[in-house]
């Protein structure tokens, strides 16, 4: 019995399972060892079209029965902010205590990886935060135009923060990265929350 199979048949045999308690029956029933990247790696790649992922984050296979469910499941209006909703939680589901496993793919619209402008992404390259901040920090105190068109402190940091990019990031090499994430995930949630209570 392959892995995929395997994790089948623990999906199959439980109402709504969770990937960590996926790892544990794997070990235990069928001696076999995986973690959690390698099981949601499956779970969202060779099963995604045999299993579905409920709100509470547990797996089910696909039956006529649950296929009826999500199809009267009434239609939610698509915004910017459900986009962006959806784009973190599926972050988060691909996250793992040892750091990021996998990136979301951007199935959702308008939220990009690198929220910059193509010309500056171009600018920018392969360079370290640490590096071209320093020049965009040089460029809103007078310096050369480089990155875009701010041209000011105070615009530079209403647009980090507005973009939920945590402070400090312009000291962050390529080794922060993973507390970058972490970081941003809290501004993000954040700002989620602030903008369902002003509704």
């Amino acid at each position: 019995m392959t892995l995929s199979e395997k994790k089948l048949q623990i999906v199959a045999e439980n109402k709504g399972i969770k990937a960590v308690d996926i790892v544990s029956q794997l070990s235990s029933q069928h001696k076999t060892a995986a973690d959690k990247s390698q099981v949601n790696s499956i779970l969202y790649g060779e099963l995604k079209g045999k299993v579905w992922q409920d709100k509470r984050y547990c797996w089910h296979t696909k039956t006529a029965e649950g296929q009826k469910q999500a199809e009267n499941k009434p239609k939610r209006q698509e915004t910017l902010l459900t986009a962006l909703s959806d784009y973190y939680l599926e972050c988060t589901l691909k996250d793992i205590d040892s750091g990021v496993s996998e990136y979301a793919s951007n199935q959702y619209g308008s939220p990009k990886y690198r929220v910059a402008q193509s010309e500056i992404n171009i600018a920018i390259g392969n360079k370290e935060p640490s590096r071209y901040m320093s020049e965009i920090l040089e460029q809103v105190n007078g310096g050369p135009k480089k990155y875009g068109n701010i041209v000011n402190i105070k615009d530079l940091k209403d647009n980090l923060r507005m973009n939920c990019i945590p402070d400090e990031f312009e000291n962050m090499g390529t080794s922060s990265y993973p507390a970058f994430l972490s970081q941003r995930r809290i501004l993000m949630a954040q700002k989620i929350k602030i903008y369902f209570e002003m509704l």
